[in-house]
């Protein structure tokens, strides 16, 4: 129960108007590792448009070690609530070298319906994946992959053959 009051009193702290207080809470999270408050990270991170709340955040993303985080970020990106920070909670996803392997589908889906940044972004997460990766599943995003590709800008497709090449080394 202490637990729970104390992730209380965090978020309280969060979604209140003190930036100082922000800051500081972020701070300590980052130092605690207290997982539990991430679906509230990422919805502070969607709505704060503070310069310095959002660096903050962003920070803590990238530098996340958990790999408990990685389900958290995933369901975000899941979410068209986020469609905003997609972009940030992407690059942490590369950026925090925390293990995506199980999540290279969802990347798909991110390269293919998103942006051009979002697709980079995507592309970079897959490229640093280093464990080996079940062979259907790669034929599977390949084909996806392949059926989409009419519907890519020059400058995606271009993007999209190496994507394919990167899965083919995997």
């Amino acid at each position: 129960m202490a637990d729970s009051k104390a992730n209380q009193l965090q978020i309280k702290k969060l979604f209140g108007n003190n930036i100082e207080d922000i800051l500081f809470t972020i701070n300590g999270l980052r130092n605690t590792g207290n997982t539990q408050i991430l679906p509230h990270l990422i919805k502070l991170l969607n709505q704060n448009k503070n310069t310095k709340v959002r660096k903050a955040l962003t920070d803590f993303f990238n530098d996340i070690k958990s790999q408990e985080a990685v389900n958290e970020i995933v369901t975000a990106l899941k979410n068209n609530e986020y469609l905003e920070i997609h972009n940030i909670l992407l690059s942490a996803c590369w950026q925090s070298g925390l293990d995506f392997s199980n999540y290279i589908d969802v990347f798909i889906d991110i390269f293919i319906k998103g942006s051009y940044l979002e697709a980079i972004e995507a592309f970079t997460v897959i490229e640093n994946i280093d464990k080996n990766v079940n062979g259907e599943i790669i034929e599977s995003s390949i084909s996806k992959l392949k059926s989409e590709i009419t519907s890519f800008e020059a400058d995606k497709k271009e993007l999209m053959v190496e994507l394919v090449h990167v899965l083919k080394r995997m």
